[in-house]
């Protein structure tokens, strides 16, 4: 919804009418989105989303937590 009111040519009204809520609670969440305090979701794009890959190897053992090696 509060995405629906950053839109060119949108209003708080208008948005809150077709979620039917009222206006001063659409209000309130559009002002804690401008202070960083409700995050909203990304812009759909129609570029191509990456998401990172991380490769281990698994055939080694983990680090042991006092820098001691196994078996000792």
């Amino acid at each position: 919804m509060v995405a629906d009111t950053l839109e060119p040519g949108a209003t708080v009204d208008a948005v809150a009418e077709r979620y039917d809520v009222q206006p001063n609670q659409l209000s309130a969440r559009r002002r804690l989105a401008k202070q960083g305090k409700l995050v909203l979701p990304p812009a759909p794009t129609d570029e191509p989303v990456f998401a990172p890959l991380v490769v281990c190897d698994p055939a080694s053992p983990p680090p042991s937590r006092h820098g001691a090696p196994s078996g000792s």
